[in-house]
Formats: C-alpha cells, sequence, structure tokens
C-alpha cells in the first residue's frame, strides 16, 4: 500500500496557508522546512518510511499509475543515507551550490540533487 498524507488547512487565494504553524508542520512533513529541533528526515529513516522530498515517482490517485516526480527540495540523498547507514555511491556531499556547480545540481539537505 502505498499513499501521500493528506493534510486540509485554510489558505489564502494564492494557496498559502494562512496559519503559520500549519504551514510549518506540513511543511516539516513534506520536507519543505527544516528546523534544528525537528529533523523529519531522521525520523522518517529511522521509522522505515520514505519521505515525499525523497520520492521520484508520484501517483494521481491510490492504485494509480506512476508518473515522474520531481520535489521542490529533494532529500533522497541524505535520507537514503541515513535509513542505509550509508552514502549512495550517486550521491555527493555538500555545504553549499558551489559544491555541486560542476554537476549541474542543487544543494540540498547536505548533498548534491
Amino acid at each position: 500500500m502505498w499513499g501521500p498524507e493528506h493534510f486540509f488547512a485554510a489558505a489564502d487565494g494564492t494557496g498559502k496557508i494562512t496559519n503559520a504553524n500549519a504551514a510549518k508542520l506540513i511543511g516539516w512533513v513534506n520536507g519543505t522546512v527544516a528546523t534544528a529541533a525537528f529533523n523529519y528526515i531522521d525520523v522518517e529513516a529511522a521509522a522505515g518510511v520514505i519521505p515525499q522530498c525523497a520520492m521520484k515517482v508520484s501517483r494521481a490517485q491510490d492504485g494509480g499509475l506512476m508518473s515522474r516526480y520531481a520535489p521542490e527540495k529533494p532529500c533522497g540523498c541524505s535520507w537514503e543515507s541515513k535509513a542505509t547507514k550509508a552514502t549512495p555511491a550517486d550521491c555527493t556531499a555538500c555545504t553549499g551550490d558551489a559544491d555541486c556547480a560542476a554537476s549541474g545540481k542543487h544543494c540540498s539537505f547536505n548533498f548534491c540533487e
């Protein structure tokens, strides 16, 4: 079985969540907001769950066909290195975008993705 988390929150006309705490929680769960107090990727890796930011495919509905997916801020390398306790061969550590310039990628969660 596979299914994303579903959250409902009030939003303005542009789709921006109007409650700051709701936006923060949803950002943590989606992997789009990082905080020193709570690292959602660590929690997901320890639980054996793959966060949406580590996904490369999606489904429009349960049981539907898979399609390519590119998260806004990917965390696949970070999640996999924590879930498997080893850095994947195709993942390069970084501290900023300059470290990833040669690959044409961006530094995301301390890996070029």
